[in-house]
């Protein structure tokens, strides 16, 4: 083997190691900051919100985005949906990329047409998109709670 060969070898196995790691950090750093969320709001501990945890799940992320308390949630607010990855988000330099998948989530959950979004708006969304992965069931687990399709987006943004 050549000198460059074995140099080209050398420089591909450290940006492999540097990579891998970072890149699983990231990963276990995401999954950290939504299992914070899920146990906050997994009330009787089981590993699993039942629905009325959902619906205080829901409640109160509303009630973080909707900071002049008018109980609708305009635009500017509604970019204040974190679930705890926000600061990750700027941590890794994608605050452009989670500000474009929360606008993408709120003209979804708005059909595009209206300017706010009351309780009730936040509430038929979040709650559909978190229950259309638990299926049947009566619970969510917190590996069914990372498929949401608003989890996803937010955490795809990260990436």
């Amino acid at each position: 083997m050549t000198g460059v060969c074995k140099t080209t070898i050398v420089a591909a196995a450290l940006v492999l190691a540097t990579v891998g790691p970072a890149s699983a950090n990231k990963a276990s750093e995401i999954d950290a900051a939504l299992r914070t969320v899920f146990k906050s709001k997994d009330v009787d501990r089981n590993g699993v919100l039942d629905s009325a945890e959902i619906t205080n799940f829901v409640n109160n992320l509303f009630a973080a985005m909707d900071t002049d308390g008018d109980r609708l949630v305009t635009q500017r607010e509604f970019h204040g949906l974190s679930l705890n990855l926000l600061p990750l988000a700027r941590k890794y330099g994608r605050t452009k990329q989670y500000a474009a998948a929360r606008e993408r989530i709120r003209r979804r959950w708005t059909l595009g047409r209206r300017k706010t979004l009351s309780l009730v708006n936040v509430q038929t969304n979040a709650k559909g998109e978190l229950f259309a992965v638990a299926g049947a069931r009566q619970g969510l687990t917190f590996s069914q709670f990372k498929k949401a399709r608003f989890v996803r987006e937010l955490v795809s943004a990260l990436q």
